[in-house]
């Protein structure tokens, strides 16, 4: 199978995924996740965090077809609050941004295990 066909072939995981991903970024706490670290604007970011992850990110790996198992996308979707919470104080924006979108995310995965195990 091609990778344009690849792509179509969709399961309901990675239908789910991207439905999640879309959900994040329209979130009100995403906005600092949105794209990758500027590191011209936040020049140690890259020293200190050594797996970077952002939501565009993320939703491009999504649409790849990237994440096979739910594991795989949980993973790397917490590398984003992770690396915020590493990098930023407790009690930042940064930090309450991440705890928000991290508690919306987990409903989320809550969710689908809920249904898929009916």
């Amino acid at each position: 199978m091609d990778e344009q066909s690849r792509k179509h072939a969709r399961s309901k995981l990675n239908t789910w995924q991207i439905v999640v991903v879309g959900e994040m970024m329209v979130h009100a706490s995403a906005w600092p996740f949105h794209k990758p670290v500027d590191a011209q604007e936040v020049p140690n970011y890259y020293t200190v965090i050594k797996e970077p992850m952002d939501l565009m990110t993320l939703e491009a790996n999504v649409e790849d077809n990237k994440y096979t198992t739910l594991e795989a996308f949980i993973h790397d979707t917490r590398k984003i609050f992770d690396n915020c919470k590493t990098y930023n104080g407790e009690g930042t924006r940064y930090w309450r941004c991440a705890t928000s979108l991290e508690k919306f995310f987990d409903d989320k995965v809550r969710e689908w295990r809920s249904r898929a195990a009916k």
